[in-house]
């Protein structure tokens, strides 16, 4: 029997996000209706954002992510 490879998880960074409660709100509802946790929701969002800003494809290689945002820019796009 062969045991299988767990992936490393990568390292990841807590911090405190101040937001107003409206902001709170509307993150909660957009989070909720693309079937994510908050938190995976706004680091989402970060990312897209990030390969925005460099043109770039930082999630190459990464089929799970590369699917989330197809499905994220045909929301946006409709």
């Amino acid at each position: 029997m062969t045991a299988k490879k767990k992936k490393k998880s990568p390292v990841r960074k807590a911090f405190l996000l101040r937001i107003s409660e409206d902001t709170m709100k509307e993150m909660r509802e957009w989070s909720t209706q693309e079937m994510r946790s908050l938190n995976a929701h706004i680091e989402f969002i970060l990312k897209s954002a990030l390969v925005k800003r460099s043109g770039a494809d930082a999630n190459e290689g990464k089929q799970d992510d590369a699917e989330d945002d197809e499905k994220q820019e045909d929301r946006l796009s409709a």
